[in-house]
Order: C-alpha cells, then sequence, then structure tokens
C-alpha cells in the first residue's frame, strides 16, 4: 500500500532495508565524544559504498534523494543530517 502512496520504487527500498542489515547500523549507546561524531560517519561511508544514491541523483533522479533522506531519516538523524549537508 506505502508503494502506491509514496510511489517509492520497491526495488529501491528492498536495497535500502538490505543495507540496514550492516552491523554499521546496529543502535550504540553511551559511546564518548569521539565515537558519537565517528558514528553517524561510518554509516554515511556504508550508504557512499552501497551506491545505493548519487550526488547525480540531484539532476538525473531526485526522488531518489528523497527516498535517501526518508531511509536514513527513520534510524539516524544524526546520519542523515550529515547526508543532507
Amino acid at each position: 500500500m506505502s508503494d502506491i502512496i509514496l510511489g517509492d520504487d520497491p526495488k529501491k527500498v528492498a536495497k535500502w532495508f538490505k543495507l540496514f542489515e550492516d552491523p554499521a547500523w546496529i543502535p550504540r549507546y553511551n559511546m564518548n565524544w569521539e565515537e558519537t561524531r565517528a558514528h553517524p560517519m561510518a554509516r554515511l561511508q556504508t550508504v557512499l559504498d552501497s551506491k545505493i544514491v548519487s550526488v547525480k541523483d540531484f539532476f538525473t533522479d531526485p526522488k531518489n534523494i528523497f527516498l535517501a533522506h526518508e531511509m536514513i531519516a527513520q534510524l539516524d538523524g544524526a546520519t542523515v543530517i550529515k547526508f543532507t549537508v
């Protein structure tokens, strides 16, 4: 139903769920300051390595950028902010 309402490509969404199986996406708590800053960067690196989304998508597939924001934001606000910047 959400595929119809939101119009996201189910294959792309499935790739995101597969990416989130990476150990980098396991929540961590009680981290020190350096770990708190490094953890979102490690997560962002998994996104970049997966090639699910590209900066070129702003011109070729802007809806994919929105999907990336939606998917990352569900798991980690710090990572989605770094992704945006």
